[in-house]
């Protein structure tokens, strides 16, 4: 019994206790088999009344240390270290066949939320930890007991047809072990404040900025993973990241704003300050000349070219979206408040697309899940297993000219995936880890991809024939190295000059049948990014795509009614401003 974002099922339970400087040589041996043994108990002794027993229960235990900084115009406005141990457990009633998941009835209590005591032992105390998943694995029983009872009386009674549930409600799996080398690293934290403070410092420079702020964070996690299957896992989850953000007002009713992101594995791998200054220099240099950008006064519909980064992002957001998705969905079976019966609909329209086309010709889509490295750069979104066991194939083709072949997986059966194909990772975030479904590792390839100049040319034509005054381009503003914002801009018809507009964002959806049109560049890069639409749960996914893509038909909507920051005369003078820095011994 778990709870997913698409699943009425119990409540995964989650506790977490935090404490500070627990070794980082953790007992192992002691952690396994505290899970081991508590699992033989429920497996052989849990029963009550007319319940079925479990039939799948898994432990999982996750150490943590976690490293955020914050500066602000060279000072350290947050310095902040924790240490902490979270544990999370799965237990399902019934048969892998026929078992209380994939199903909200009317008997669901308070969601598998038990009343006792959400305590985990920091130290290695094998009773203490067998004790908490007694505990808390008593009360989920119960909970899940009665939701698949309540599943059984419904086939009893014929409210269900018995071939109505012919989806398998667990797909089985593999055995597996593997123990991958797991140690936490002391971070040189002085060294990294510095670092913090001297990327913040150099906004001195700039008093005209009403905001400006440098942060970092890295997130170690040791994760313990045993199942009943004989599964058992050890495998470091982290990351680390650093990010900076500026702002301005440029009128009462509009503000600026920009920034970059940089993600990796450890800090170690972070770009020098002196790379880092130049990225900051660029991204001020930017949002200055937004300053003098045009507005847009109507809505926009029509042609747009996206070039950069963010033509990969886009591309993520709109394949695995609310309504159209790579990832195949379970539908659920409901009991609502008036007894009725009857299964969820399933959102995702290309789930009843295989061997149908989705995309144009040419195009073909493959997860390489175990990917770390693309022409010596990182890649940041693959992973050796997922939090449900199942170690990933090296690629899965999803489609192929443009005909959609497959789609990702968890170990929920759905028509159209009987098995996971190991999609349903762990993410490193503050205090410990969470799960969700992911893309991992997405390559995009279209062997009819053209060139930049060859797009534009194209994006002109069709503005063109839907009679339109300009087109649009979106342009990530230009970094080797980290993740920036991007700029649109209004292309002349006639002349193709690009007029940079400074109030617009991308905000549209492409619809399903519009996918089909898309025409993408011949250039191919790398960017390592959060997945957006339905699983923007913050898993840092990657995309190997076209730097161009273009758009035949997009909607951008202009908000007409912004509230206004202040009204005029209401302005209080930037403080930086009157500040000498040569005399109170700051320096540029």
């Amino acid at each position: 019994m778990t709870k997913t974002k698409l699943s009425f099922a119990i409540l995964l339970l989650l506790c977490s206790s935090v404490y500070f400087g627990f070794s980082q040589t953790v007992n192992d041996s002691v952690l396994f088999r505290a899970m081991e043994d508590e699992i033989t108990r429920g497996i052989d002794q849990l029963e009550y009344k007319d319940y079925a027993k479990p039939c799948y229960i898994s432990y999982e235990i996750t150490d943590s240390k976690d490293l955020n900084i914050q500066a602000e115009l060279g000072t350290i406005s947050n310095s902040d270290t924790s240490n902490s141990r979270t544990w999370s457990f799965r237990l399902i009633v019934g048969s892998y066949e026929l078992n209380d998941e994939n199903f909200s009835g009317q008997n669901q209590g308070n969601m598998g939320m038990g009343g006792a005591p959400d305590i985990l032992p920091i130290d290695n105390d094998y009773w203490g930890i067998r004790r908490s998943f007694w505990l808390n694995t008593n009360d989920i029983y119960l909970e899940a007991g009665a939701n698949h009872r309540e599943k059984l009386n419904l086939i009893e009674k014929g409210k269900i047809e018995a071939d109505a549930l012919k989806l398998d409600d667990f797909a089985r799996a593999d055995t597996v072990e593997l123990l991958l080398p797991c140690n936490f690293v002391q971070p040189d934290i002085e060294k990294l404040e510095k670092k913090i403070a001297e990327l913040s410092n150099s906004f001195y420079k700039y008093p005209e900025l009403d905001f400006s702020t440098a942060s970092m964070s890295f997130h170690q996690n040791i994760v313990y993973f045993i199942s009943n299957e004989g599964t058992k896992f050890r495998i470091p989850v982290n990351s680390a990241s650093i990010r900076v953000s500026v702002s301005k007002d440029i009128d009462d009713d509009n503000r600026l704003s920009s920034s970059f992101s940089y993600s990796a594995i450890s800090p170690d791998d972070f770009p020098s300050n002196e790379v880092l200054l130049m990225e900051i220099e660029t991204l001020i240099g930017d949002l200055m000349e937004n300053e003098k950008a045009e507005k847009l006064e109507e809505d926009y519909t029509g042609p747009i070219l996206i070039l950069g980064d963010k033509a990969c992002e886009v591309l993520m957001d709109n394949l695995f979206d609310y309504d159209k998705s790579l990832f195949a969905e379970r539908n659920n079976l409901v009991v609502d408040y008036n007894g009725d019966v009857y299964f969820e609909e399933i959102d995702n329209e290309w789930q009843s697309k295989i061997d149908k086309k989705i995309l144009g010709d040419g195009v073909t889509i493959t997860a390489l899940p175990k990917l770390s490295s693309w022409h010596g750069k990182p890649v940041l979104g693959g992973y050796p297993i997922d939090s449900e066991g199942i170690i990933p194939p090296d690629s899965i083709v999803l489609v192929e000219d443009g005909i959609l072949k497959n789609m990702l997986s968890s170990r929920t059966p759905t028509n159209v995936t009987s098995v996971s194909n190991g999609h349903y990772p762990f993410t490193a975030s503050y205090s410990g880890v969470s799960k969700s479904k992911s893309p991992s590792v997405i390559k995009i390839e279209d062997k009819n991809g053209l060139s930049e100049v060859d797009l534009k040319a194209k994006l002109i034509e069709t503005a063109k024939e839907e009679e339109l005054e300009f087109a649009l381009i979106a342009r990530t503003i230009p970094s080797n190295v980290v993740e920036m914002s991007y700029n649109i801009y209004k292309v002349d018809l006639e002349t193709g000059e690009e007029t940079i507009l400074g109030n617009i964002y991308l905000n549209g959806n492409i619809e399903a049948k519009d996918m089909k049109k898309l025409v993408f560049g011949k250039e191919t890069g790398l960017v390592n990014t959060g997945t957006g639409g339905y699983y923007d749960y913050g898993h840092l996914s990657s995309c190997i795509g076209p730097t161009a893509l273009l758009i035949e038909e997009y909607e951008i909507n202009v908000n007409k009614e912004r509230d206004k920051i202040h009204t005029a005369g209401d302005e209080i003078t930037n403080p930086l401003e009157l500040v000498d820095r040569s005399a109170s011994g700051m320096t540029n």
